[in-house]
Parts: structure tokens; C-alpha cells; sequence
């Protein structure tokens, strides 16, 4: 905050807004839109504004893709004054361009010359795709969907490590493979001790509570290895709507959803859902 004490900015840039039927007139929405940031950036210059550009690529699109040849068609020209908008912001040391694209072999040659910094992300890791089912798995018990039921055992919550049960809740992705690694040599005890059930492991001085509805999550996970997070969201909802029949109440429990969930995967994986 000491560089900008007048605190920051989000532009979102929506592509499909600057985007006309007349001919000519996306290269001057395109002007009229970076005069206006100009002018604010101008009136506030101990501001930080971050310029988001999702899906570049609509506007940045490759200009030899086009088509060159005589006279340039409407979207080589947009592109043109996408460029020259850019060049004439890149004075100011309060702005941050930001943008987007997964299609990266779409974007202009040109518009790529003058990224700084490129940042490829993948597909989720093991850990991602663990704690977004665990937070979908969230939300459908905040509605009321999923039903933990009391007694049904918990895990130890995250910065707990003497048997304390966390009603039900599925461990955070540290946590359980800690357990995981720990288990086989520890000593089991308590209600689901040999059982693959609930129980107690001691590890050194420090007693956990652990639950297989974690490690059947977990197992989820490994199975959702090449999804993207959009898939990766949708699958306990598809899971639910596929593999569930509903109680009279309309909730699920954990183990009955997570046995659904996996069969969804499985399924998703395939290209069946």
C-alpha cells in the first residue's frame, strides 16, 4: 500500500462487447475504451489498476489466420488497435495488463512479443483436485444435501491432534496423507481399530482421529487425474444425479455419496458424463 496509497483498480475488459457489425468500428470501441483507462489513470496516479483481458484471443487473434491480402478485414484492424493501445499505456507505472487465453496458438504474434511474463497453468494436481471435491462436498452439506449424521465418526480438523472429532468432516488434503503415511505403523485403537472404519492412530506422542470417508476421497482424486476444475466442480452434482436415489428426506450420507462420486468419476474419466 505504500506504492499506492490510493489503493487499486480491477478493469475487466469484455471482449464480446467491443465486437460491431459496422466495419471499421471494433478498432475505434477498442480506442475509445483505452482513452477512457488513460484518463483514469491520468486522474489517479497513485492508484494501481489491473487491466483483465479473458480469452485474449478474441481480440488478439492471430492477423496471418485472418488472412492478409489487400485490404485488412475488420478483425486484423481491431487487433491493430488493440496493439497501439497497449504501446500507449505501457508509460504508466500503475498499470498491470493481465490476460488470458487457452488457446494459446491463436493469439497474434505480435500481442505475445509484448507479454513480459508468461505463466502456463496445468490440469489440477493431486492436492487441487482434493480440495475442490472437498469443497463441493462442502456445500452440499451447507444445503442440507449431504447428511453426516451424529455418530458417524469424524476426522481430527485442521490444527487438532488429540482425538478431537471434527462432526464428520472431511479432512484437508495435508492432513489426510500425513495420516495415510502414518497408519501403517502406528497403533490402532478404539472403535474402528483393524476395522478400515473409525478408530484412533498414535503417531509418536500425538492421538488422530481419522475416518476412511477422507481416504475414499482421496481415492476420488487419484481417479480425476487429467480433469479440468470446471469438470472437476461439476462431478459431485452429476455424481449426485446419476448414481443417487434419494431418501424420503432427500439427503445422502457421506459414505453412500462417496461411493456415487466415485462411480461418477469413473465414469467422467471415460468420457460417459
Amino acid at each position: 500500500m505504500d506504492l499506492y496509497p490510493s489503493g487499486g483498480y480491477l478493469l475487466e475488459i469484455k471482449s464480446h462487447s467491443l465486437f460491431s457489425k459496422w466495419f471499421s468500428e471494433s478498432g475505434k470501441l477498442i480506442s475509445k475504451l483505452f482513452q477512457r483507462i488513460r484518463e483514469m489513470v491520468e486522474d489517479e496516479p497513485d492508484a494501481l489498476f489491473v487491466i483483465l483481458m479473458d480469452e485474449v484471443e478474441s481480440l488478439a487473434s492471430s492477423r496471418v489466420a485472418s488472412g492478409g491480402g489487400g485490404d485488412p478485414s475488420d478483425a486484423v484492424r481491431a487487433v491493430n488497435s488493440l496493439l497501439t493501445s497497449l504501446d500507449s499505456i505501457r508509460r504508466f507505472g500503475n498499470v498491470l495488463v493481465v490476460s488470458t487465453s487457452n488457446i494459446t496458438g491463436m493469439v497474434d504474434g505480435a500481442f505475445v512479443d509484448r507479454v513480459d511474463w508468461m505463466v502456463k497453468i496445468d490440469l489440477p494436481c493431486l492436492e487441487a483436485r482434493y480440495e475442490i471435491l472437498r469443497g463441493c462436498l462442502g456445500e452440499l452439506e451447507r444445503v442440507g444435501i449431504l447428511d453426516l449424521g451424529a455418530g458417524a465418526g469424524g476426522d481430527v480438523g485442521e490444527g487438532e491432534g488429540d482425538g478431537v472429532v471434527n462432526d464428520g468432516k472431511i479432512q484437508s488434503f495435508d492432513l489426510v496423507v500425513h495420516n495415510a503415511k502414518q497408519n501403517e505403523g502406528a497403533t490402532a485403537t478404539g472403535a474402528g481399530a483393524g476395522t478400515g472404519a473409525v478408530g484412533d492412530v498414535q503417531v509418536g506422542t500425538t492421538n488422530y482421529t481419522y475416518h476412511t470417508h477422507s481416504e475414499k476421497l482421496l481415492e476420488c482424486a487419484k481417479l480425476a487425474e487429467g480433469l479440468s476444475g470446471r469438470a472437476l466442480r461439476k462431478l459431485p452434482f452429476q455424481s449426485h444425479a446419476f448414481h443417487i436415489n434419494c431418501s424420503p428426506t432427500g439427503n445422502v450420507s457421506m459414505a453412500d455419496f462417496l461411493i456415487a462420486l466415485k462411480a461418477g468419476v469413473e465414469r467422467k474419466v471415460k468420457g460417459e458424463i
